[in-house]
């Protein structure tokens, strides 16, 4: 049953992008609808489009109702769309398609027996999206529960594909980046024009089939499917493919006004997902210096200028910060924000995933840090895999002379920033995914222009070796699950929580020392005093101060 409706949730998310393309191309007189774009099928994309689709119509709805009073006119409009698909009839099928929407899907689908809910959902991820689902917009929710304010676009997202109490479907979202990421490898790695996308596709498939191997079984960094609820690989999988198109761009000296915007919508998505998505900023403001006039195309950027817009105003209005947990765009003359919660979110991550603080013992700390959860198994991993892959390009590719008067130590630079940005934030496996990614993807800067020694990496041979990462990626006991029980209906479902009455006299807290509230609009994740007033037609949970 878990294939029936996947594959239903699929190819509805896949016809509903592409409708939205087909009505984005004849507004503005243009044809990607099923064309190539970066060396990849557009195709591959419609799935995220409807996503971040989905995602924003919920945050502009939300300013006014509750996503569930408006659900069926969203879901009727998405209907709507949908027939725009018979405006122009596909002729997509071929052997590409069938892999990256049928076989991919297939062997990814597999992750959906035997999962369960993250930790972090219970904390916070399903109440945010019940209140989103139960309530407009509430003026500082944060202060409910801290982690409120984060507010991803991930939440918008989820609220959608509540399915009674069953959570199943949030799986299905996580897979949908999965396929995209995979598929993305897929076509770079069976074109020809770009070496650098081709040879660092390769390393991250050899990345992943090593991800299999090592001490404790293996974990290296490489996407790894997570419990339900978390936004992770979708963010690593935007952000990844946003950095690694743009490289590109550099390389081959390629700029243009309609992939910018392509690459801002991209770069827009990834932030809404998590905010360190911020990091590809600077690279795109070089884009823009390349470009020489790309202020002509802010005319034709009224949607994504709205998108953000609302964005921007949604995160003031739940969290009191434009950017949280960024201190300095937060207002403290607004009741719903104390000045400092920004810094202390902070603080609390950075004692939780033992970050770097300044003045501190390097050794001290490092002896920490690698001692910390599965520090050591996956980042001394992670340093045999990529020290592997180092001398596997050495033996069979030929070092090149730079491509276009590209420069690889900006890109370095770049890199070093964002690993040392990681080390003072949240240096966790979870946050650690892109900048591992990002490492592995870029061993391929000596080997630009450069043929292989040995000719063995066919383009049949990289498709073979994609395959065995993609198969290796579902855990083994998911397969055993799948095997055991083929036909059944994956039930992800709360636990029962047991709950005592808050002193704030309104609310009430998990009981026994626990801290997750998992659905109860009425409970906080520890003892607060707030609780909830009008404000006009709105509600309203001021600070505590």
């Amino acid at each position: 049953m878990n294939y029936i409706f996947f594959f239903l949730f699929f190819f509805i998310l896949f016809f509903l992008g592409r409708g939205l393309l087909i009505l984005i191309d004849s507004f503005n007189n243009i044809s990607t609808v099923d064309k190539k774009i970066f060396g990849v099928n557009s195709y591959i994309f419609y799935p995220s489009i409807s996503l971040f689709f989905l995602g924003n119509i919920s945050v502009l709805f939300n300013f006014i109702f509750p996503l569930k009073t408006v659900n069926k006119w969203i879901f009727l409009f998405a209907g709507l769309i949908l027939f725009v698909n018979f405006l122009n009839i596909p002729k997509i099928f071929s052997k590409d398609f069938l892999i990256v929407n049928f076989f991919i899907p297939g062997v990814m689908n597999v992750t959906s027996y035997n999962i369960w809910l993250h930790y972090d959902a219970g904390l916070y991820h399903l109440n945010n999206q019940k209140w989103i689902n139960e309530s407009e917009i509430i003026f500082g929710l944060g202060n409910l529960n801290i982690w409120f304010s984060w507010s991803s676009i991930y939440e918008y997202i989820s609220a959608f594909f509540w399915l009674d109490d069953n959570f199943l479907l949030l799986h299905f979202i996580n897979i949908i980046f999965f396929i995209l990421f995979f598929s993305f490898l897929y076509f770079q790695i069976n074109q020809n024009q770009s070496k650098f996308l081709k040879f660092s596709s390769l390393n991250l498939i050899l990345f992943g089939i090593i991800d299999n191997f090592g001490i404790n079984g293996g974990g290296n960094g490489f996407l790894y499917v997570q419990t339900v609820g978390k936004p992770d690989v979708s963010f690593s999988v935007i952000f990844y493919i946003t950095f690694i198109l743009l490289i590109n761009s550099f390389i081959e000296n390629d700029f243009s006004i309609k992939n910018l915007k392509i690459f801002l919508y991209l770069s827009l998505f990834s932030i809404q997902l998590k905010i360190f998505g911020f990091y590809l900023v600077p690279i795109l403001l070089i884009y823009f210096y390349k470009l020489g006039s790309p202020f002509i195309i802010f005319k034709k950027l009224k949607t994504f200028f709205a998108i953000s817009f609302l964005w921007i105003i949604k995160n003031f209005i739940i969290s009191g910060c434009f950017f949280f947990p960024v201190e300095i765009t937060c207002s403290p003359i607004v009741s719903w924000y104390e000045r400092g919660r920004a810094n202390f979110a902070r603080s609390v991550l950075f004692d939780q995933h033992i970050a770097y603080n300044f003045g501190d013992s390097i050794q001290e700390w490092f002896s920490l840090w690698i001692n910390h959860g599965k520090n050591t198994q996956i980042y001394t991993n992670f340093l045999i895999s990529i020290l592997l892959l180092a001398l596997v390009n050495s033996i069979f590719f030929k070092k090149s002379n730079p491509v276009n008067g590209f420069n690889s130590f900006w890109i370095r630079l770049y890199q070093f920033s964002i690993v040392f940005t990681w080390f003072l934030s949240a240096p966790n496996s979870r946050f650690g995914m892109i900048v591992c990614l990002i490492l592995i993807s870029t061993l391929s800067f000596k080997h630009l222009s450069s043929n292989q020694r040995f000719k063995i990496f066919q383009n049949s041979t990289l498709t073979g070796l994609l395959f065995v990462c993609i198969i290796l990626t579902p855990r083994f006991y998911s397969y055993q699950s799948f095997f055991d029980e083929p036909f059944k209906l994956s039930q992800i479902e709360t636990p029962e929580q047991t709950y005592i009455n808050s002193k704030n006299g309104w609310a009430v807290i998990p009981a026994n020392g626990d801290n997750r509230c998992w659905v109860n609009l009425k409970c906080m994740d520890i003892e607060r005093y707030v609780y909830p007033e009008n404000l006009n037609s709105y509600k309203i949970f001021k600070s505590e101060s």
